[in-house]
C-alpha cells in the first residue's frame, strides 16, 4: 500500500485538473492506497465536482494569499513587501507551515502535486524528494508566461517533474530539468460506446470561460459557418470571467437561434453522449481532460493547434481535425467539415475511442506506482501487479 498525498491549488475549482485529481484519487483509493487530497485554499467561486469517496482533505490556509506571483526568491519577496503584500506572505508562510507539519507526521508519504504553487510551497516545506510535480499545460506556453522558468528553478529540488507528453517531456530535459517523465492523464472508458441513435445534432464545448478557452473565437467561428451549420446546435458549457463576454459574442454575431452558454453541469457525461462533434478553440492546453473524456465515448472532435497533447490526440486526423490556425475562419472551415461528413465522424470517432483505451485509470496508475518504485519512493513489495505500466 502506497500512502498518497494528491494536491492542487484548489481543489473545488473548476477545470480539468480537478477531474485529474477526481480520477487518480478514486483509482488508487480502489486500489487499496491510503489516499489524502491537499489544496493552498479553497477555491472561490467553488464548484463541488469532486465526487471522490471521502477522502481526507488538508486546506493549508483557509483564506487566499492574494499574491500576484510566489515569493520563491529573497528578492522577489522584497519587491511584495515594498508592493504592500505583507499579509498575503504571512499567509503563505503560515500555509508552508502547515504543509511541513503534514509532512513531518506522514514521511513515508508520496507527494504528487498538480499545480506550480503548490510545487514551491512544497519546496520551501523542504518536502522537494518526496514531490513529483506534474505540469499541466504545454512547454512552448510555459516558455511565454513565464512557467518554464518556475519549472527549471524547482526541478533540482524534485523528486520527478512529469508532463503529459513525451514531447514535452523532451522539451523540459533540453532546458536542463533533471528527472522528467512523462506520465499521461487517466480516462475513463466506458464498455461500450453509445449507439449512434442517441446522437443529436449538437457540437459541445465545455471549460472556464478565461481567455485561454477562446470561446468568444468559437462563436465567431460558428457564425462564419452558413448554412453547413443549418439544423445544428452548439452548446458551451462552463463558468468564468468571460462569461459576458461570450454571451454578447452570440449576440453580435447573430447565432443566438443555435448557440446556448450553460453553467458547469455534473451531468456533462451524459452530455457527450449525445453530441456529434466536441469543438476546442483554446489559445493553449496541456492534455485537455474534457477531450479526452469525448474521445472515450466515441465523440470525434475539432480544435485550434493548440498543444503537443491535442496533436497527439488527433492522431494525424485519424481520431480529430485540427484546423490550420487558430484564426476563426479556419477553425470555422474545420467545424464545416466534419459537420457535412457523417461517415468521417463515425470514422474519428471509432479511431479516438479506441485510441483513448490504453488511457485508462489502471494502466495509469500502474505507470505512476513504477515510477515510484524507479524513485525509490516505494518498493516493489508495494506495488500493485494487477497494473501494468503504460
Amino acid at each position: 500500500m502506497t500512502h498518497l498525498m494528491i494536491g492542487m491549488d484548489a481543489l473545488d475549482s473548476l477545470g480539468g485538473v480537478q477531474s485529474v485529481i477526481r480520477i487518480l484519487a478514486g483509482a488508487f483509493d480502489d486500489d487499496g492506497d491510503r489516499v489524502e487530497l491537499v489544496e493552498i485554499e479553497p477555491a472561490n467561486p467553488r464548484f463541488d465536482l469532486l465526487t471522490v469517496p471521502p477522502l481526507p482533505r488538508y486546506t493549508l490556509s483557509p483564506v487566499p494569499t492574494a499574491l500576484p506571483y510566489e515569493p520563491t526568491t529573497a528578492v522577489r519577496t522584497a519587491k511584495l513587501v515594498v508592493r504592500g503584500y505583507r499579509d498575503g506572505l504571512r499567509i503563505r508562510k503560515a500555509g508552508v507551515r502547515a504543509l511541513t507539519g503534514l509532512a513531518t507526521a506522514h514521511p513515508e508519504a508520496v507527494w504528487l502535486l498538480m499545480q506550480w504553487r503548490l510545487v514551491e510551497m512544497a519546496v520551501d516545506a523542504g518536502l522537494g524528494r518526496r514531490v513529483i510535480g506534474q505540469y499541466h499545460d504545454c512547454v512552448t506556453t510555459a516558455a511565454a508566461n513565464g512557467d518554464l522558468a518556475r519549472i527549471i528553478r524547482t526541478g533540482p529540488h524534485l523528486a520527478a517533474t512529469c508532463a503529459l507528453t513525451e514531447a514535452d517531456a523532451a522539451r523540459l530535459r533540453e532546458h536542463g530539468v533533471p528527472r522528467v517523465y512523462a506520465v499521461t492523464n487517466p480516462v475513463p472508458r466506458p464498455p461500450a460506446a453509445p449507439d449512434a441513435a442517441v446522437r443529436t445534432d449538437t457540437v459541445v464545448a465545455a471549460g472556464r470561460f478565461v481567455p485561454q478557452k477562446n470561446f468568444v473565437s468559437l462563436v465567431r467561428a460558428w457564425g462564419l459557418l452558413g448554412g453547413a451549420r443549418t439544423g445544428w446546435r452548439l452548446r458551451i458549457i462552463g463558468a468564468g470571467p468571460q462569461e459576458r463576454e461570450i454571451r454578447e459574442a452570440v449576440t453580435r454575431v447573430g447565432v443566438a437561434d443555435s448557440v446556448t452558454v450553460e453553467p458547469p453541469r455534473t451531468d456533462l457525461p451524459d452530455v457527450l453522449r449525445s453530441a456529434s462533434l466536441y469543438a476546442m478553440s483554446s489559445r493553449h492546453e496541456g492534455l485537455p481532460m474534457v477531450l479526452t473524456e469525448a474521445m472515450a465515448l466515441g465523440v470525434p472532435f475539432v480544435s485550434t493547434p493548440c498543444s503537443a497533447g491535442v496533436a497527439e490526440l488527433a492522431d494525424g486526423a485519424r481520431a480529430g481535425l485540427l484546423a490550420r490556425t487558430h484564426a476563426p475562419a479556419d477553425l470555422a472551415a474545420t467545424i464545416a467539415r466534419a459537420l457535412t461528413d457523417p461517415s468521417l465522424r463515425a470514422e474519428l470517432g471509432a479511431h479516438g475511442r479506441q485510441l483513448i483505451g490504453g488511457r485508462e485509470p489502471g494502466a495509469v496508475i500502474g505507470h505512476w506506482r513504477t515510477l515510484f518504485v524507479e524513485l525509490g519512493m516505494t518498493d516493489d513489495s508495494t506495488t500493485d501487479t494487477k497494473t501494468a505500466p503504460l
